[in-house]
């Protein structure tokens, strides 16, 4: 049984809007300083529109997957260079997700561990669990992602305490400026990653309540990631929030509670483990399901393409630093190919529709 409610369907679009946004949220404060979490706010009620749109299309017109809307709205030709720069950023997204993991992890927690021991940790389990089929994918996503919305939970509680608001302060003293512009750029395009989701629409049993259920889900994940930024913000000041390159992590090690709790970098990286390896597998079974009519073995295929996975995560893990910036090209190319298109893709739907 490969098929899901709108409320499972829930937990992918929390996990994939907020994972690459909380772990560096750098990018972001680089351009907006102490105002970026309002800015990530603003970037947030533009992706609530946007995926609103877009669900809204899929659930108005009965569309039954991806593939059959960006062909009839693109045509066959644009409609197959579309989806194959959509499998290209599903697949750059599969190495961003063990790529940045294995970095936060090597940089923060265990610096001796050599990196491909990491890439293969955790890619030949993924490597497996995707063999297994979709819905054990879907089985291992709704536990995961719920431990990791507890461990992030908790991790907001127990950092409410380390927060200063004077950080914060004064609220847009530059008023908004060409960096403003860009802070909300580079945030929408690390939340645009809720396009990753768009694939598994197919898997929705009864698409009745998708809208509510959308909402309710992105309305959490804004939230959270607006939090998170400015607590961020709170407890380690602008300037130093944007020289780390995982500050969630540093941020983390000052939790301290009752004599129990004497870090919380335990939760920071069950978070991060648990969410990553879900986004991981939905983006290279998102890719499966693009391209199956293309394809005939299913573990050979998942093999071949996680050897390319392995080999270009050493590509971007030559140095931490250019591996950030690469980041910035990577969410750009997000908000295009997997949020901008899509948006397109449901537009051009809905006018030939009227036109008729």
């Amino acid at each position: 049984m490969d098929k899901i409610t709108s409320k499972h369907f829930m937990f992918f679009i929390i996990c994939l809007t907020m994972l690459s946004i909380k772990l560096y949220p750098s990018l972001v404060i680089e351009w907006g300083g102490r105002d970026a979490w309002l800015y990530t706010l603003i970037a947030g009620l533009i992706l609530i529109t946007i995926g609103y749109i877009i669900i809204n299309t899929f659930v108005k017109y009965s569309i039954p997957d991806l593939n059959f809307l960006y062909i009839k709205s693109f045509g066959k030709s644009f409609g197959t260079i579309f989806l194959l720069l959509f499998s290209v950023v599903l697949f750059l997204n599969c190495c961003e997700s063990i790529t940045a993991l294995s970095s936060a992890i090597h940089t923060n927690l265990f610096i001796e561990t050599p990196l491909f021991f990491s890439y293969l940790f955790l890619i030949i389990p993924c490597v497996y669990m995707a063999s297994k089929g979709v819905e054990s994918i879907f089985k291992l996503a709704l536990v995961s992602i719920t431990f990791m919305l507890i461990c992030t939970f908790l991790i907001i509680i127990l950092g409410l305490q380390y927060n200063k608001y004077l950080n914060v302060t004064p609220i847009l003293e530059n008023k908004l400026t060409l960096n403003s512009f860009f802070s909300i750029l580079y945030a929408l395009g690390l939340m645009s990653t809720f396009g990753i989701s768009l694939p598994y629409i197919k898997n929705i049993s009864k698409k009745n309540n998708l809208k509510a259920h959308y909402f309710t889900s992105i309305i959490i994940a804004v939230i959270i990631i607006v939090y998170s930024v400015f607590s961020i913000i709170c407890s380690l000041g602008p300037i130093r929030a944007n020289n780390l390159f995982y500050p969630e992590f540093i941020q983390a090690q000052r939790i301290s509670y009752g004599g129990y709790v004497e870090s919380g970098e335990l939760f920071v990286l069950m978070e991060y483990m648990l969410g990553f390896i879900i986004k991981y597998l939905l983006c290279i079974y998102g890719i499966f399901y693009i391209n199956q009519s293309k394809l005939t073995n299913k573990l050979k295929f998942f093999t071949i393409i996680s050897i390319f996975i392995f080999l270009f995560c050493f590509y971007f893990s030559k140095n931490t630093y250019n591996f950030i910036v690469e980041l910035n090209y990577l969410s750009l190319a997000n908000l295009v190919v997997i949020l901008i298109i899509p948006l397109i893709a449901c537009m051009l739907f809905k006018f030939s529709h009227k036109a008729i």
